[in-house]
């Protein structure tokens, strides 16, 4: 059976039209599915839960997904990186955010990976039983 989880928390948007747009675009997936959005607070039932070690959903995340991401990115492209140093003798040309992300990751120590990294788990099953909860209320 499909279901629609709408993340309550991350709306509205300050942009009332954009907000608009996603409250009819939900109204349609009901429709279509045949099936009632349940609208979700992360946030709220994040702070009711003994997960994150007291902090805030937004704290809990800030503080490791940015250098997980920075380093993914970085090392999922190293052999694109390196084939095409090879060939063309000349570094890749790619977006601006992207040559940020792998001027930045440098910046990014091995043990702050490793943290990020371990909390990254924990936060999976976290993520896992919040929803697998919320379902069941």
């Amino acid at each position: 059976m499909p279901e629609i989880i709408y993340p309550v928390d991350l709306f509205p948007f300050e942009n009332r039209e954009y907000q608009a747009v996603i409250e009819k675009f939900v109204a349609h997936m009901e429709q279509y599915l045949g099936v009632k959005a349940y609208r979700l607070d992360l946030s709220n039932r994040w702070d009711a839960s003994q997960y994150g070690d007291g902090r805030h959903l937004p704290d809990y995340l800030d503080t490791k997904i940015p250098s997980i991401q920075l380093r993914d990115c970085y090392n999922n492209s190293e052999t694109f990186r390196r084939s095409y140093s090879d060939r063309f003798q000349k570094r890749p040309f790619v977006d601006l955010v992207i040559r940020y992300k792998w001027d930045l990751s440098h910046t990014i120590s091995d043990e702050h990976n490793k943290g990020g990294l371990k909390e990254r788990r924990s936060r999976i099953g976290c993520r896992e039983r919040l929803c697998r909860r919320a379902r069941s209320l």
